[in-house]
């Protein structure tokens, strides 16, 4: 256990966010045009497939590549999603402004000295912030 918490990055983990979120949404409609294909049952664990393809073997497979890639990210997500719940307010809005927006370093500090968050506070609370999501999401591992 102390092996992975001082292995695991909870900045690179924030940074993922946006990029993931894009992707699950993505992964999400292109299951569905994926399901627009008659005659093929999404209940079903299994495909055989005949030794040349057809256009419903090939939807099955793209689907199910799809679904594994979606639950993934929905993983990722979650996890993602309970560590932020361990934040208070402003540790929230601190990770926010680093992480889910596309700004500079500096855009960032400007954003929140204009709030009133000095550069030394922002970086103590971003700090304690990562420290939280870290023990989070090691004790979801």
């Amino acid at each position: 256990m102390i092996e992975e918490y001082i292995k695991f990055d909870a900045e690179k983990f924030c940074k993922d966010y946006r990029r993931k979120k894009a992707d699950y949404n993505r992964l999400q409609e292109a299951k569905k045009d994926a399901l627009g294909i008659s005659a093929v049952d999404p209940s079903r664990g299994n495909v055989q497939t005949s030794g040349t393809e057809s256009s419903v073997e090939t939807a099955v497979l793209v689907r199910a590549a799809k679904d594994a890639q979606l639950q993934d990210l929905k993983s990722y997500l979650n996890a993602y999603n309970v560590a932020i719940g361990y934040l208070d307010d402003d540790e929230k809005k601190i990770i926010d402004a680093f992480f889910n927006h596309a700004r500079t370093g500096e855009k960032t500090l400007l954003v929140l000295e204009n709030v009133g968050i000095s550069k030394t506070v922002a970086y103590q609370i971003r700090h304690r912030a990562l420290q939280k999501i870290k023990t989070a999401v090691i004790s979801m591992m």
